[in-house]
């Protein structure tokens, strides 16, 4: 990746190249930092300080935010793209402190020395993206750099501009208002944050926004796509995690919490009543083929 170091020791990366795999496989160390991460093109996977992140935009554009506390271990797994396109923007980690006023929005989850951010890169960010991989003037590229990091920090604190975070609007007619049709692309996306954020029982409006999509498109296309209401489909997604998590040795106790349930009881009733199993049955039973 190509790094350009501006004062307020602000750094700006780009990468757009092709990649089929990793270049150095060796653990590094990531220095502490508040860093901005959009994967425009193609598959990553890395460990960070132990927690391994996956960023996918074979379909969608991804987009993170770190806060790095102290420094960290990494070790990247997977680096595929024709081309691998990617930017960052990283800073000292103190700069949150100056950019967002507390209470702000998902930005509260940041007060820890390891944190991430996930959201959908929206249009106006995207646009901002592309301007500064095209920007070959350092000026020019700050500038737009700047500008990014203030569409990504005001969309996570639930500001108003149209940010990465920032839902599609509504269209009254049933559709997403810019007429985008990749609707299963984004109930993918839904299903992958559903599971990355297992156990943390995330209401609707809240995965609908870790998608970059309103909750009323959200739930127009769980209904179109799957015949079924969001909320079924998120009760079926963890349910099903559930069982998996069984079925691999999991305790019911476990498994319970994936699903969103406060008691192993509670969970034992919900199985039963949805497969007419008991949490044991469904340990032992294999998992359905096809």
């Amino acid at each position: 990746m190509s790094i350009q170091h501006f004062p307020g020791d602000f750094r700006l990366g780009v990468l757009n190249e092709p990649r089929l795999g990793v270049i150095d496989p060796t653990p590094g160390r990531v220095e502490p930092k508040l860093m901005v991460f959009l994967l425009l093109g193609g598959h990553q996977r890395f460990v960070l300080g132990g927690r391994r992140i996956e960023m996918d935009a074979r379909t969608l554009p991804d987009g993170a935010l770190f806060r790095i506390g102290k420094p960290t271990e990494v070790v990247f797994e997977h680096n595929v793209g024709q081309p691998l396109t990617k930017l960052s923007l990283a800073m000292p980690p103190d700069w949150l402190d100056g950019l967002a006023t507390p209470p702000a929005g998902a930005l509260t989850d940041l007060r820890q020395d390891l944190a991430v951010l996930r959201f959908l890169p929206g249009p106006a960010p995207l646009e901002t993206a592309r301007r500064i991989l095209r920007e070959k003037t350092p000026l020019r590229r700050m500038a737009l750099g700047m500008t990014l990091l203030d569409q990504v920090i005001a969309g996570l604190a639930g500001q108003q501009p149209e940010t990465l975070a920032r839902p599609l609007p509504e269209d009254p007619g049933g559709g997403l208002a810019d007429g985008r049709t990749d609707g299963p692309a984004i109930l993918a996306r839904l299903r992958r944050e559903i599971a990355a954020t297992a156990g943390e029982k995330l209401a609707a409006p809240d995965l609908a926004r870790r998608c970059g999509i309103g909750l009323r498109s959200l739930e127009r296309l769980a209904h179109e796509t799957e015949g079924r209401s969001l909320g079924a489909l998120i009760r079926a997604e963890r349910m099903e995690m559930a069982l998996r998590s069984l079925r691999g040795g999991a305790s019911v106790t476990r498994a319970a919490h994936l699903a969103g349930y406060g008691s192993a009881a509670n969970f034992a009733t919900a199985l039963r009543n949805r497969s007419g199993i008991t949490p044991t049955e469904a340990r032992r039973r294999p998992p359905a083929e096809g």
